[in-house]
């Protein structure tokens, strides 16, 4: 990734910072113990391995597990977010390929759109959402780089800031206790769906 040195940028090269940052943040994960740190690693891009194992105050280096994982950033959504679709509202983590929700086209009009592809991505523990409150009532939870219907991430929103037409009264960080983060990408030109009644992009449009 090639991005000029400069004071300010666009929200979609900040979007392209974030991912960036969590692939520096979730990398290696160091615990510290009474007699070393426990590592957590991650190596490789899409197919990768997955190493767990422990360092001593010696340098010496204990590996003792190691598995094949696809590994990508968490900027999903959360467990439990509700999908608006034309049989009802279904959690994230229910939908398949082939089911079908409902998105806009470029016009803006609602359309039934099939899903073409789902997500399931680890996060690494512990893990933080952004939660996000309107002024309308409506809230949705998602990883921080999650992308909305205009191409910022959710943890950019302030309060004041208007989210899909409504103000934002409150923002916070919340514990995410769950070992997934889910998303899907519908077939219609914009990528775009209802979450928790809150219009956002998918995180798997080309």
């Amino acid at each position: 990734m090639k991005i000029a040195d400069k004071t300010d940028y666009p929200d979609s090269e900040k979007l392209l910072i974030y991912k960036e940052y969590k692939k520096l943040t979730y990398g290696v994960q160091m615990t510290a113990g009474d007699n070393g740190y426990r590592f957590d690693l991650r190596t490789g891009n899409g197919q990768g391995q997955h190493i767990i194992g422990s360092i001593n105050f010696s340098g010496t280096i204990t590996e003792t597990k190691r598995e094949a994982i696809v590994n990508s950033c968490p900027i999903c959504l959360t467990a439990g977010t509700l999908i608006d679709t034309p049989a009802g509202q279904i959690p994230v983590e229910r939908l398949v390929k082939g089911m079908t929700v409902w998105s806009l086209d470029r016009s803006g009009k609602r359309i039934a759109s099939m899903i073409t592809k789902t997500a399931a991505t680890p996060v690494p523990l512990p893990f933080r959402a952004v939660r996000i409150e309107l002024n309308d009532g409506r809230s949705v939870t998602a990883s921080p780089g999650h992308p909305t219907a205009e191409g910022r991430a959710i943890v950019d929103y302030q309060v004041g800031d208007l989210l899909d037409g409504a103000q934002v009264v409150k923002t916070e960080f919340i514990n995410y206790e769950s070992a997934m983060t889910f998303d899907f990408l519908p077939d219609s030109t914009t990528g775009l769906y209802w979450a928790d009644k809150i219009i956002l992009e998918s995180t798997l449009k080309p």
